[in-house]
């Protein structure tokens, strides 16, 4: 699902799904499509042995052979990318991928700059083999410089990988910081098996640490365990025998703000008021503030106006409220 929040008409231009895959037979044919177009593609590989994994770019803008499989929307996208094979005894394993999303819209208040965009870092250089395990220490890795405002639509990992073992596999675990809100512990990223030919080869992998990671600002309510995308930390790469691998992450963000704002009434002058922000649309608590007495204005900042938000006022059991719901201006 992929959130769009710029302005205006969004238009889509070049776009597609590119999936990596491997498999264990010398010839790979794989009929795909992306929900909403009228059939399917068939993608097959020349007759050879496999020595990595096999990529495949599928299109689903207007310029598709198989034509688009719809419009974007403001607010959220659904892409369904549906893969099959018609030949007996082929297995894909470690099926990876990402989204190459291009779309026009109108330019924000808040100028270009805070639309969508995509931010690459190293965290490794692809180097010599190593044995199993190979670890990235914190002060070896690069970090985002994170805006005031920001919401992540997507956060993940390429790695590129190098190896002769069969069968395999890869996994991933982050480190937490000294930053962290929780700094104990580690979180796994990705972990995933390969069942390939016994070749030396070179092996892509794309994949989302979402989950992991806060989405946007102050976004702490739900859960403190999860990874501050500003710090940094350190990661362990587990394969077993000798492989050679590069890591970088990558980051989709958009900054622009939107405001949840209003005054609260019937209030008692002399206590302080407990507000909680609650998107009505997902029914997750969003954000929390405190007005002191007397105070009556408040402002929450979002990151959409396409959701319907309302606030919550708490002074006493017998002093409570809540507004109307509605979106952000």
């Amino acid at each position: 699902m992929l959130f769009r929040s710029e302005p205006g008409t969004i238009t889509m231009r070049n776009s597609a799904f590119r999936y990596n895959f491997d498999v264990g037979t010398t010839v790979a044919t794989i009929l795909t499509n992306v929900t909403g177009q009228a059939t399917t593609r068939t993608y097959t590989s020349p007759p050879n042995t496999a020595c990595g994994n096999y990529t495949v770019q599928h299109r689903f803008d207007s310029g598709s052979a198989l034509g688009a499989f719809g419009t974007l929307v403001r607010g959220r996208n659904t892409f369904i990318l549906s893969l099959r094979t018609s030949q007996a005894g082929t297995e894909a394993t470690a099926l990876n991928g990402y989204v190459l999303l291009n779309y026009e819209s109108d330019v924000s208040t808040e100028g270009i700059g805070s639309h969508n965009h995509t931010i690459f870092k190293v965290l490794r250089q692809f180097t010599s083999l190593t044995a199993d395990t190979a670890l990235i220490p914190s002060s070896a890795t690069t970090t985002f410089t994170v805006p005031t405002n920001y919401y992540i639509n997507a956060l993940g990992y390429w790695m590129t990988l190098w190896d002769a073992n069969n069968p395999s596999s890869i996994q991933l675990i982050a480190g937490r910081s000294s930053s962290d809100l929780v700094t104990n512990g580690q979180e796994t990223i990705y972990d995933t098996a390969i069942a390939t030919d016994a070749e030396i080869g070179g092996r892509i992998h794309w994949f989302d640490g979402d989950d992991k990671f806060y989405r946007y600002t102050n976004d702490t309510l739900i859960s403190n365990r999860k990874l501050d995308p500003a710090n940094q930390r350190g990661y362990i790469k587990y394969s077993p025998g000798n492989s050679a691998f590069g890591l970088c992450t990558v980051l989709t963000l958009h900054e622009m703000t939107f405001e949840v704002a209003g005054t609260i009434s019937g209030n008692n002058a002399s206590l302080p008021t407990d507000l909680k922000l609650v998107n009505a649309t997902t029914n997750e608590l969003i954000a929390e503030q405190t007005l002191s007495a007397g105070t009556t204005a408040f402002t929450f900042t979002v990151f959409d106006n396409i959701d319907d938000y309302f606030v919550q006022a708490y002074q006493s059991a017998s002093l409570v409220g809540s507004s109307a719901i509605g979106q952000a201006q």
